[in-house]
């Protein structure tokens, strides 16, 4: 069966040597339905494309949005003014999702700043986060959105596995692998590891 190349990312990944990774139609049509599902995303969404293009967390954004029949909101560089600045946009513009780096999502809760109630959901990808971030988090006094964990490598069609986080030692783990992957987790001689293990 033949197969058919979606896009060319270049990355450094976990090697530090830049390489170009061929991300297939099958893998990304995969990527985007287990998204689709585990997000519950639909037509009345508000998908904030966050991510510039040269990153591939940009792609769950762009197609997870429009093939899910959602909008895609666009952001300009006012929105990262301040966090009050990017919430009111997220307000005006009715968000209802976002994927954000812990970098960008960390400055954008310090000093517990109004998040919309039409934000339902915030995905964390790329690094990170620490319990007591996640702390931090749950102890909020005002809307709390669904927060998720995902993990993954470009290799893997930007994400590929995710983890709810519903307190804040939820963080610490990579979460379940996405529909029709799988993981293996290995330990520094490259033999595999039982779950749990750490």
């Amino acid at each position: 069966q033949p197969r058919h190349l979606a896009y060319v990312i270049y990355t450094s990944g976990s090697t530090g040597q830049p390489k170009g990774v061929m991300v297939e139609h099958h893998s990304l049509c995969n990527q985007i339905t287990a998204l689709t599902r585990h997000y519950g995303l639909g037509g009345d969404d508000r998908i904030l494309q966050f991510a510039s293009v040269a990153f591939d967390m940009s792609v769950e954004e762009i197609f997870g949005a429009l093939l899910a029949g959602a909008a895609l909101v666009l952001r300009t560089d006012r929105w990262l003014a301040s966090a009050s600045e990017f919430w009111a946009h997220c307000e005006a513009q009715g968000v209802t999702g976002a994927v954000l780096s812990p970098g960008h999502w960390r400055l954008l809760v310090e000093g517990d700043v109004d998040i919309p109630a039409n934000m339902r959901r915030i995905t964390l990808g790329g690094d990170a986060i620490s319990a007591s971030e996640l702390g931090a988090w749950f102890t909020r006094k005002s809307h709390r959105p669904k927060l998720t964990n995902a993990y993954g490598v470009a290799e893997g069609a930007v994400c590929s596995t995710l983890q709810t986080c519903a307190s804040p030692q939820s963080g610490s783990s990579i979460g379940r692998p996405i529909s029709n992957t799988r993981i293996y987790i290995l330990d520094g001689h490259g033999s595999p590891v039982p779950i749990g293990a750490r």
